[in-house]
């Protein structure tokens, strides 16, 4: 990630400001520079905020970044323009801040907002979600970044002196090991778990067997089988209990079946003698049935001519009221209210009114345009004078360009080049003879491992060979025994005086006798036999392998003696330090070069600047001279009131006459549209209910006379029709009544002559009924006795299988908890081992740390200073870091016995290696800048340059590189800076860029 455009509002002491970063993006190391207080870490800060939402260190809280001196209404906000993989973001975020409130008085908080977005792409606009997609960018958090891009004051050099404990902690929360802490204590406590697991299994094991009384699950076996054999006795038992009761329930059935149909009988007997009983009952009720239903046939005439009466009555009350309603409409129409003269009158007033509120309106926005007009004009004289002090400062700076760029060096020294190819072509060549030696060594090592393996091979086969004549001796001792067996098994056939079917003897006096094995040891011997000459094929076929794979290398051996090893080594080496040498030198006149051109490109940028600014200046007067002239013309045209009050007043007293106008035009002619709608309704409406009191009269005539005949057809008169009638639910009781009568009559006959005569019977139903219960009591009791064996020997069978599959799973947690065990005692550094997982994995973390740091050291002491971990055996002290003087004799030195500039070459030192290894270990990230907070005040002239010097070789790979500080001779060394000042408009920054001098 390289920053490219910063912009900061009302952040620190900043309140309106943009910082240019992409003029130090060529430039590799640049200096932030500045009075104490004046802002430079705020740069810093503000980089964290955009992107992850809060500062550095102690300043990470959002109460340490807002401008103080601005209200609290004030929106405090940074926009970072970004570069990564090819590609421009941009992150704004801003803090949460009172604003006034939209609604009534007083304030209310504004959130804060957060928005990531590529040039060009899609957006995301949460807080939560640009600081998610930030690491997903960056592979680095918050964390990482203020190790890895920003090294900050004062805090390696407390890395540097920390105890070794201290350390170690440090170390732990920056490369993450707490991962490896966990696997320990995880595997642990499963080692643990199992272990209480296989417990409890063997405990579960010793409750399964202990209810049923047995020692081992054998036992429990064989009390299951004794148990199923005594439950299946029972069976039989029940099944034979279960015939005697079957015929037992038989014969009580058949007693029961007689006595049941004989009361059958008696009981029909008695049915029919009622209904006799019940005959003359009867024969009224159906008399007064058949009056009711000669009634009931003209109820339904008698109903409807009582309707049509009354319908008729009805419609001559509605006919009265709609005449009465259809008087009243035709008087409300005719009132003068009403009347078209009404309209006219107020439709001319509405007219007048309307004219004369068209034409004030026209005199208000004359009005109103000349007086925007004349804002606009006193604008852009503003803004005209305003473009001219930049243009002035923009010409400024634009001879100050021109006089830097003639000031800087141009010429690139062509030995240089040369120096540097020849360098470079020794390099390759022994760089190639060295490969070649190696080569050979490789060589030479091939060959004898494979004279190795093709002896391997050779014993193999050997041994192949021997296992095969083995397997060949078992398969003829197999044979044999297979014969004897036969002979045995026929030797068993034989009966003394009866012919063998062999050899026709008929006295046997040495029958063969039963031997072990036969076909089984035959078959096994067979299979041994065919896996070892299977082997011995597989013995030969390496062998062969081996022999050509040596006979290949003897002949492709072209390289011969050769040169020694380590020479060529050490020569390669000094070439690779000369070549390292050459192109540092080449690469320091490529970046003067690099910068003289940056500068070039920078006053070209500024000659095109100042030409669109003249451009925008003439093109700003020709639009101000016709403006002006334009307000002249509208000036004339306007009338002699020139007040916009008194014009506005007389516009709504005309707007209000024109509105009440249209309101009663509105209301008269709604009224009278709804009196001419009341009328056609009302005539609408009595014209219908005429026709309804003429079509009920002849409804009501109709209906008299179906009446009249139904009552003259039944012979009945409409008093006798109305007394005669019975409900439906009566008539539907006695109705019923007769049927049923009938149907008990004849049903009660034909079971009688159905059942025929009573039946007899023995023994007594009492009797059989006796030697059923006592039956199924005894089946009872065997079907319990028998259920109980059951049910005992399947609980035991299901305790046999639990103790099985209980065994079996002890058995498995057993070998797994001792895997577990072992690997957890393995990272855990127990019984053998002395270091835990973690702490080996951060040691070696460490090792390259110290590794990277030395070798920075050493340049930038001249060769004086290497910085190591001190090897101890005893715990607590691995950490411990020790310093090599070579000008003591490469003695050993505390690190808190360096000086001052020497404590800060180190802690710059161990800065660096650290975020190389913590960059590398966070996934390989490439990060394009870097960031030096402060620190160099504790430096002689002589290690200042050797600090810069390192700092300069880091920007490697078009790597961005800011030194923070306000040491005053770095000034003379960084030629690229970036100058924070302090003004009373709050802190701004101004960039000065020169090539560096020959000086040094």
């Amino acid at each position: 990630m390289k920053p490219l455009w910063l912009e900061l509002e009302n952040f620190g002491p900043y309140r309106q400001h943009a910082v240019d970063l992409t003029l130090f993006s060529k430039a590799g190391l640049f200096l932030i520079h500045g009075d104490t207080g004046a802002g430079k870490s705020t740069l810093l800060d503000a980089m964290s905020f955009a992107l992850f939402g809060k500062g550095l260190g102690s300043r990470a809280q959002h109460e340490h970044l807002r401008n103080r001196a601005v209200g609290t209404d004030q929106r405090t906000s940074v926009t970072l323009t970004f570069s990564l993989r090819g590609e421009s973001w941009t992150v704004f975020r801003s803090l949460e801040f009172e604003r006034p409130s939209r609604r009534g008085g007083g304030t209310t908080k504004g959130p804060s907002e957060a928005r990531l977005e590529r040039v060009g792409g899609a957006a995301v606009a949460s807080p939560s979600r640009v600081t998610e997609e930030v690491e997903a960018l960056l592979g680095i958090g918050h964390h990482q970044f203020s190790r890895l891009m920003v090294l900050p004051q004062g805090e390696f050099r407390e890395l540097l002196l920390a105890g070794a404990a201290d350390r170690e902690k440090l170390l732990e929360r920056l490369f993450g090991t707490e991962l490896f802490v966990q696997v320990e204590e995880r595997l642990k406590a499963r080692a643990k778990a199992l272990d209480e697991d296989l417990k409890g299994q063997r405990a579960r094991l010793s409750s399964l067997l202990e209810p049923a009384g047995a020692e081992d699950p054998a036992e429990l076996a064989l009390l299951a089988a004794e148990a199923t054999a005594r439950a299946e006795a029972l069976g039989e038992e029940a099944s034979q209990a279960r015939a005697r009761t079957d015929d037992a329930e038989a014969t009580l059935q058949r007693v029961s079946g007689c006595a049941r149909r004989n009361a059958e009988r008696a009981r029909w007997r008695a049915a029919l003698a009622a209904s006799v009983e019940r005959a003359p009952s009867l024969e009224r009720a159906r008399q007064a049935l058949a009056l009711a239903l000669r009634a009931e046939a003209c109820a339904a005439a008698l109903e409807r001519s009582e309707a049509a009466r009354g319908a008729e009555a009805r419609c001559v009350e509605v006919a009265r009221a709609r005449s009465e309603a259809l008087a009243s409409a035709e008087r409300a129409l005719a009132d003068g209210a009403l009347a078209p003269e009404a309209e006219r009158a107020l439709e001319g007033e509405s007219r007048s009114a309307l004219e004369a509120l068209l034409a004030l309106e026209r005199a208000l926005e004359d009005l109103t345009v000349v007086a925007r007009e004349e804002a606009a004009v006193a604008s852009e004289e503003e803004r005209l004078a305003r473009l001219r002090r930049e243009r002035d400062a923009v010409a400024a700076r634009r001879t100050a360009a021109a006089a830097a760029l003639a000031s800087l060096e141009d010429a690139l020294d062509p030995a240089l080049a040369a120096r540097e190819a020849e360098a470079a072509a020794r390099a390759m060549e022994l760089s190639r003879r060295v490969d070649d030696a190696r080569r050979r060594e490789s060589f030479r090592d091939e060959l004898r491992e494979a004279e190795r393996g093709l002896l391997l091979e050779e014993q193999r086969r050997t041994l192949a060979q021997e296992r095969l004549g083995e397997a060949l001796a078992r398969l003829e001792r197999a044979v044999e025994a297979e014969r004897g067996a036969l002979a045995a098994t026929l030797a068993g056939s034989l009966r003394a005086g009866l012919p063998c079917p062999v050899c026709g003897a008929t006295e046997h006096p040495t029958p063969a006798r039963p031997v072990e094995g036969g076909a089984s040891a035959r078959e096994e011997a067979e299979r041994q036999v065919a896996e070892r000459r299977e082997q011995l094929g597989r013995s030969e076929v390496e062998r062969a392998k081996a022999h050509g794979a040596l006979e290949g290398l003897r002949r492709a051996d072209p390289l011969g003696a050769g040169e020694d090893l380590e020479t060529l080594q050490r020569a390669a080496e000094e070439s690779v330090e000369t070549l390292r040498q050459a192109r540092a030198a080449r690469a320091e006149a490529e970046a003067r070069l690099r910068r003289r051109a940056a500068q070039a490109e920078a006053l070209g940028a500024l000659e095109q600047d100042l030409a669109r600014r003249g451009d925008a200046i003439a093109h700003l007067e020709a639009e101000l001279s016709r403006r002006s002239e334009g307000l002249a013309r509208a000036r004339a045209r306007l009338p002699e009131e020139r007040s916009a009050e008194a014009v506005a007043g007389r516009v709504s007293a005309l707007r209000a006459t024109e509105a009440r106008c249209r309101q009663g035009l509105s209301r008269l002619r709604e009224a009278r549209s709804q009196a001419e709608r009341a009328l056609a309704s009302a005539q609408a409406s009595s014209e219908a209910a005429g026709e309804a009191l003429a079509a009920a009269r002849r409804s009501c005539a109709e209906a008299e006379r179906e009446a009249r005949a139904a009552l003259a057809a039944q012979g009945l008169s409409a008093e006798d029709a109305r007394a005669l009638r019975l409900p439906e639910a009566e008539r539907a009781r006695l109705q019923a009544e007769l049927d049923a009568f009938g149907r008990e009559a004849q049903a009660a006959r034909a079971h009688l002559a159905e059942l025929g005569e009573d039946e007899r019977f023995e023994p007594s139903e009492a009797v059989a009924a006796e030697a059923l219960t006592s039956a199924r009591e005894a089946l009872g009791a065997l079907h319990r006795e028998a259920g109980s064996a059951t049910e005992r020997a399947s609980r035991l069978r299901d305790l046999e299988a639990r103790c099985r599959a209980a065994a079996e799973a002890y058995t498995t947690l057993e070998a797994r908890w001792k895997t577990v065990k072992s690997v957890a005692d393995l990272v855990d550094g127990k019984p053998d081992h002395k270091v835990r997982l973690s702490r080996y994995v951060l040691l070696e973390e460490f090792d390259q740390v110290v590794a990277s740091a030395s070798d920075r050291l050493e340049v930038m002491s001249d060769g004086r200073f290497r910085v190591r971990r001190r090897l101890v055996r005893s715990a607590g002290h691995e950490f411990d870091l020790v310093v090599e003087d070579a000008f003591g004799g490469a003695e050993e030195r505390a690190v808190a016995t360096l000086s001052g500039g020497e404590m800060f070459m180190a802690s710059l030192a161990l800065a660096l290696g650290l975020s190389d290894v913590v960059q590398a270990h966070a996934g390989g990230i490439r990060l394009e800048s870097l960031f030096v907070d402060e620190g160099f005040g504790s430096l002689d002239e002589e290690a200042l340059d050797k600090a810069v010097g390192v700092l300069e070789a880091l920007p490697e790979g078009d790597r961005m590189v800011g030194v923070v500080s306000h040491v005053g001779e770095l000034r003379k060394r960084i030629p690229a800076r970036l100058e924070v000042l302090r003004t009373e408009h709050g802190a701004e920054t101004r960039p000065h860029i020169r090539m560096r001098t020959s000086a040094r």
